[in-house]
């Protein structure tokens, strides 16, 4: 599998990098009843979708209908500063991925690049990675708030591959959502999925686009055998 041009690991956090326990019950919650308190009808909203979705949602339907909400825009931010609210409490109560280290130390001992890519802020991303003790290790960290379509978007990572001057060629995704997949799936890059403590809801037919799965007990020899395929 090997053609010795991988530059660059790009990987998720959540779930991936950190166990990051954030209460998304309650993010969603609040995100719901901020938009029925603001007019939008209850039955397009669900408990079962991320805040990213049922945003979406509201924003589709406002624009098949032709509405006008003048402070959408206003809206969106405070469910945003709410949820960043929650991401912080959970960032700071963070903890890595066991051996995870030793995975990111060999990667960084090959002279490969190292990123992230995140649905957290750039703000809360860093909050963990300074409280997991992972910080040294990446070169550039690209949160939802760092750009204008996050995954799964390729955006995301299209963004990240301008920054680091590399083709899609040249990088391996590792991440743990459907989200990750979907993205590497989008700019035709490879992918290494990592199946631990993800919710269900973001795990989907499109993992199965990955180039290989790895269970989150079997870090780091797994992964690091599988990166060496890569190398």
């Amino acid at each position: 599998m090997s053609n010795n041009t991988l530059r660059a690991i790009i990987w998720d956090l959540d779930g991936t990098l950190i166990h990051f326990n954030i209460d998304y019950i309650r993010a969603r919650k609040i995100a719901i009843d901020i938009f029925e308190n603001n007019g939008i009808p209850k039955r397009l909203l669900s408990m079962k979708e991320s805040v990213r979705e049922n945003t979406n949602k509201v924003k589709d339907y406002l624009e098949n209908k032709n509405i006008k909400i003048n402070n959408l825009n206003e809206i969106i931010e405070k469910i945003d500063n709410e949820i960043k609210r929650i991401e912080y409490e959970a960032a700071v109560n963070s903890l890595k991925v066991k051996d995870i280290d030793k995975v990111l130390e060999f990667v960084k001992n090959k002279k490969i690049q190292q990123a992230i890519f995140t649905y957290k802020t750039f703000e809360n991303a860093i909050i963990c990675l300074e409280k997991t003790n992972l910080s040294d290790y990446f070169d550039l960290v690209v949160g939802r708030d760092n750009i204008e379509n996050p995954k799964p978007h390729e955006d995301h990572l299209l963004f990240i591959c301008k920054k680091l001057n590399l083709t899609s060629k040249e990088i391996l995704i590792i991440g743990d959502t459907s989200n990750d997949i979907e993205c590497a799936k989008k700019i035709g890059a490879n992918s290494i999925v990592i199946n631990g403590d993800t919710p269900s809801i973001y795990k989907t037919e499109i993992m199965q686009y990955a180039n290989f799965i790895i269970e989150q007990k079997n870090i780091p020899d797994d992964l690091i055998k599988v990166i060496k395929t890569f190398l």
